[in-house]
This record gives structure tokens, sequence and C-alpha cells, in this order.
């Protein structure tokens, strides 16, 4: 199968609150659009979960990446309306995190009922982005000057040569005056590059009900004219997937909620049901930290992909560990008691002593006495250690311990 990753990409943000509209919109993405890949921006969505989807769209050539950031980042933004929260300033790190030269920001309170191909064929010209006037200033004169950030084709390969253009933006949106949050900053920054979309790239439905009873013909005489839009943007705080709501167009919400994934495999491609279920790996490495600072680890996670790293801690880890559950062959054990720790060791077929801080001596003890081998480098070794198989490797010689890591399993499971 041919795979295109990396010219399809979209965007978009989501707590783990906010999952089941996100996998939604995801599922209109893929129902529609073969070859994608999507980055879900986020801090507390289970790891599970990404790799449970990718076992699905995997068998059709796309991926969803898990996009991890420290909330931090987004202290102190200001949200203008009740519906919108912090995460809505997670767009901001766009051009950070995503390598891609191109990418398609959506909403999570949105569908995909079409192919969007030409958004990835669309000139910028001397744009940074491309976007559709927000429907709620039609009676404005300034209204084709205000547009909706749901959904932004992002010139992202431009926006990588702005010097800090991720903090410059979030710094703005820490304004306690911004009059529409994270969309005010967006129009104001980028004032005279936006360039404009066709409305059916972004059908703001949800204002019905203002436009009815406020009388705004203009208004309702744009949302009745698209007859077929390609992304549907569920505006307000009148959602589909709320108990009750007003709007038009709920069905279609509901449709891509309820599709199971491998009916989206199926409409491409022979769904692999075998394909679907627990990790196999080839071994497995355990850890034990009580710092967070462990050397060369996410080298060696991405050196050895078949290959699970189990890293355990008596206590919560700080971010520099937690974002590394983002690659799908790190298990992170916070807050771990005893019998757990011997799980990890009775299954664990090499111990990694590369933690910068105390050692553990109760875990390492344990460890030696079944015998299992372990691996250091100089700066993590500990210079007391008379164990036989403990092996210390140079500081910077990555490359031979996971050649070591390599060989003990092919020995191990070949006898």
């Amino acid at each position: 199968m041919v795979q295109l990753w990396g010219l399809t990409s979209f965007a978009l943000s989501a707590n783990y609150a906010y999952l089941n509209q996100a996998e939604t919109t995801i599922k209109s993405i893929l129902y529609n659009n073969r070859f994608v890949k999507v980055y879900l921006f986020n801090y507390d969505i289970p790891q599970e979960w990404f790799i449970n989807i990718n076992q699905y769209v995997n068998q059709i050539g796309s991926k969803i990446v898990d996009a991890k950031f420290d909330h931090e980042l987004l202290q102190d933004v200001h949200s203008s309306y009740k519906n919108i929260n912090d995460m809505a300033y997670a767009r901001f790190l766009i051009s950070k995190i995503i390598p891609e030269e191109r990418v398609i920001y959506l909403d999570s309170d949105l569908i995909v009922d079409k192919s969007i191909d030409k958004l990835f064929e669309i000139p910028f010209n001397k744009n940074l982005i491309m976007a559709v006037p927000d429907y709620g200033y039609i009676d404005k004169p300034y209204y084709k000057n205000i547009y909706n950030d749901g959904v932004m084709v992002i010139n992202n390969q431009a926006l990588k040569k702005i010097p800090g253009i991720s903090d410059k933006l979030l710094n703005l949106g820490r304004n306690p005056n911004l009059s529409n949050g994270d969309q005010t900053v967006i129009n104001d920054y980028f004032n005279g590059r936006i360039g404009s979309l066709s409305d059916e790239y972004n059908y703001q439905i949800g204002f019905d009900r203002v436009a009815f009873w406020n009388k705004h013909p203009k208004l309702l005489n744009k949302l009745n004219s698209i007859k077929y839009p390609k992304i549907i943007h569920y505006l307000t705080n009148d959602k589909p997937f709320n108990f009750q709501s007003t709007g038009r167009l709920r069905e279609k919400w509901w449709f891509y909620r309820n599709l199971e994934l491998s009916a989206i495999v199926q409409r491409y491609s022979v769904f692999d049901r075998t394909k679907i279920g627990p990790q196999n790996f080839r071994g497995q490495v355990f850890i034990f930290t009580r710092r967070a600072e462990i050397g060369h680890l996410k080298a060696l996670i991405k050196a050895l992909p078949d290959v699970c790293f189990n890293i355990g801690a008596y206590t919560d880890a700080a971010w520099i560990l937690t974002e590394l559950v983002k690659y799908p062959n790190l298990k992170l054990y916070t807050n771990i008691i005893g019998s757990n720790v011997q799980h990890l060791i009775n299954q664990a077929d090499v111990y990694l002593d590369i933690n910068f801080g105390p050692k553990e001596k109760e875990v390492i003890n344990r460890v030696k006495a079944q015998n299992i081998p372990i691996l250091t480098f100089k700066y993590t070794s500990d210079q007391e250690n008379t164990y036989g198989d403990y092996t210390i490797f140079d500081d910077d010689d990555i490359a031979g311990m996971a050649a070591r890591i390599k060989k003990i399993l092919a020995e191990k499971y070949s006898e």
C-alpha cells in the first residue's frame, strides 16, 4: 500500500474531556479523505486510545499522531466564551511541533463531510493563512475582514521562519481584553495576510436561533444558500452532541459519531481484524527512577520501536518524562507499589540503569537476584556496582546500547 504520510496533514486539539468530539471529527476526515496524518494536540489523552485507533487507520495508509504538549504553555490565556476553553490556543503550537509545510487546522466541534483534497492545492501567494469569514459579523461593514479560525489552511513553512511565532501568539492570548479569544489573536496578528476560502469549507451553523429571533436576514440567507458544505462547523453552545439542540444537521454529526472504525477501513480496503488487539513486543526493558531525567531515553525508545520500555516511579512524573508516552513502546508506571514493581522485574529482559540521581538499591538487588543483564552509561553508572552482568557504555554510545539490547533479546528468544 502506498503511504503518503505528510502530504495531507491535519491538526486538532482536545483534552480528554473532549475526546468523543475530537474522535468524531477524525472519523469524518478519514471517511472522506484517504492517506492523511492527523496531529491531535493534547496533554492528557491516554496512550491506549492512540494505539487502538492507529491499529485501524494504519490499514488505510493514515496515522493519528499523539502531539503531546505541556499544558503549562497555555497558562493564563484568555477565553471569551464559556464554550471555549484554553485548548483553543493549542493551535498556536502548530509551527513549533508539526514539521509539514502545509497544515489544515480544524476545531473539534465540526465534521468533514466530503473530500477536501483541493485545500492542499490552493496557492498561498503572500498569505500565511487561508480561512472563511466569520458569519457572526455578516451584518458588519468589516465582515469580510474577520475570519473564523475554526478551519484554517496554514502556511506552516512560512510560519516556521518567523522567530518565536508560537510564543508571540500565546503571549497575545494572555491579554484579558481580547474580544473573541484566540480568534482575535489570529485576526489581529495576521491582518492582511489571511486569504479567503469558499464558504463550503466552513459552514458555520449554530446561529439559526439567534438569527431567527433577532431578525438577521443576511445570516439566515447565508446559511440557507450553502447547499453542499464540505466542512460543517457547529458554532455557538448549541452543539449536536448536547442532550438537545435546535441547530440544523444534528444527524450528520451523529452519523460520524456512531461510525465504526472498521467500516472506515472497509470503505477503502479489506479490514484485517488480526491487526487489532494487544501490542506485541520483541522484548521488555525496565527502568526504575526517582528523577525524570533519564540518559538518552528518547533516543533509545526511537531506536528500538519493537522493544517495550517500562518505567516505574514511586511518585508522579514530571512533564519531560510524561510527554514520552506519545511513543507507543513506552509504558509509564507512576506511584507504583511493590507488587507492580515485582511484576515489571519478572517480565524484564534487560534493566537499564540510566536514570540520574539516587539508585533504588532494593529494586536493583531484586533485578540482580533474577540474573537480569544491567546496562548503563558512564555518566549514570553506579561506581560501586560489582554485579557480573553490568555493562557500561560510553555516554554517547546509544547505538552500542541499542545493539546490545537487540543481541540479548535475540539470544534469549532463539533458544
